[in-house]
């Protein structure tokens, strides 16, 4: 069995740690947002937005594709990489059993982003497949890549990166493996290793990304009700800006 790989480049004048906070990051607010005709909904149905997380898109009206779901596969915010696999969708699996995606921001000397997106299609045993049959959503996947980009460049101060004043703490443990036990993972992790402090951590709004709402519900007789909001918060700007 071939699997058929594809390369597309993209450049853009946006900073790349800002177009992968719009692009991905925050995909499941902006996409819908800029392209309702497209894409209706995106919402995380399993996971929490890290490796092995998976993702449902609900696509406007159209003939022959009602819904997809990617799972994420990796994503590396100091690297600025993201891997995913569509896994479900209607048509868009007829003649392959899965997609996948390999996508990195890279900085350009004019201090711009190129984004490059390798894309692997894994045929199904005695399907023949040829190149032109995924012509269609790779021009698709670049449309949208082109509208988030455009949307930046019309407002300068989305997703910007602004002043903030941070405190340091040093560690002998890879930052990967501290950002997902401590931002990732805190709504499971937080209440086992605090008990006598926090009884519970939940999402009350949003899909886990910028805009969601956690409430965090204190031991009581604790005052450590905002302290722990900011300090959430201050991690998740820490590794992400």
């Amino acid at each position: 069995m071939v699997v058929l790989t594809f390369t597309d480049e993209f450049t853009s004048n946006v900073k790349p740690r800002r177009l992968f906070k719009a692009l991905i990051l925050d995909a499941p607010n902006l996409i819908p947002k800029l392209m309702p005709e497209a894409i209706k909904n995106v919402q995380l149905v399993e996971g929490n937005g890290g490796p092995g997380s998976i993702q449902e898109i609900t696509i406007a009206e159209r003939d022959n594709i009602k819904h997809l779901k990617h799972r994420i596969d990796a994503i590396d915010l100091e690297k600025l990489t993201y891997n995913y696999a569509v896994i479900e969708g209607d048509a868009a699996l007829e003649e392959v059993d899965s997609i996948s995606h390999e996508i990195k921001f890279e900085a350009t000397e004019e201090g711009g982003c190129k984004t490059k997106n390798v894309s692997k299609y894994h045929p199904k045993e005695g399907v023949d497949v040829k190149g032109e049959d995924f012509k269609a959503a790779r021009e698709e996947g670049l449309a949208l890549l082109k509208v988030v980009d455009a949307y930046l460049v019309a407002n300068p101060e989305a997703y910007a990166e602004g002043n903030i004043n941070s405190d340091e703490f040093t560690s002998t443990v890879q930052p990967g493996r501290l950002f997902k036990a401590l931002v990732l993972d805190a709504p499971n992790l937080i209440p086992k290793l605090m008990p006598e402090a926090i009884k519970n951590i939940q999402l009350v709004e949003g899909n886990g990304g910028p805009g969601s709402i956690q409430e965090i519900t204190i031991v009581e007789g604790q005052l450590y009700h905002f302290t722990l909001i900011f300090t959430l918060s201050f991690l998740f700007l820490f590794f992400v800006t």
